[in-house]
């Protein structure tokens, strides 16, 4: 007899159940200003769902489906989604972004930690001056995709 993996609850069909733990993973919506109503919960759960569904898609190599979650969730302020867009432009580079495309990181990055982001906050220093000196990060937000964003950083 087969089951339903559904009657398993969801953590037996979600693919990122099996993602490790992930700082910006936040389904409370609890990033930001405090919702002050229902309706913004909702539309941040929602950006949290997308921000995951985004993150499991860079996981796999699959850098449009990836920003298109991304895109989601950055409408609702999602720090995690500003900042793994980064990796997105990062990996797609001038082939799609064009000539633009580190300026285009530097403003996710920006964006990102202006809502939060503690290793965008620990970045800034390179928006200005890709050969800045930065502390060595030996705590990450963002372990799996920091780095990537860091190298592109200091690259252009």
């Amino acid at each position: 007899m087969t089951t339903n993996p559904a009657s398993e609850g969801p953590e037996g069909i979600l693919p990122w159940s099996d993602r490790p733990e992930d700082f910006w993973d936040r389904p409370e919506g609890d990033w930001g200003d405090a919702p002050g109503s229902d309706a913004v919960l909702d539309a941040r759960c929602h950006a949290n769902s997308c921000y995951r569904l985004g993150s499991f898609a860079l996981d796999i190599k699959q850098p449009g489906l990836a920003a298109n979650w991304l895109h989601a969730a950055m409408k609702e302020d999602h720090p995690g989604a500003w900042f793994r867009t980064a990796v997105v432009v990062s990996r797609r580079g001038p082939a799609v972004f064009g000539d633009g495309a580190f300026d285009y990181i530097r403003y996710l990055v920006r964006r990102a930690a202006d809502l939060g982001h503690g290793d965008a906050q620990q970045m800034r220093p390179l928006l200005v001056d890709q050969a800045a000196d930065v502390p060595t990060l030996t705590t990450w937000e963002d372990p799996e995709y920091g780095p990537e964003v860091l190298a592109a950083l200091r690259t252009g």
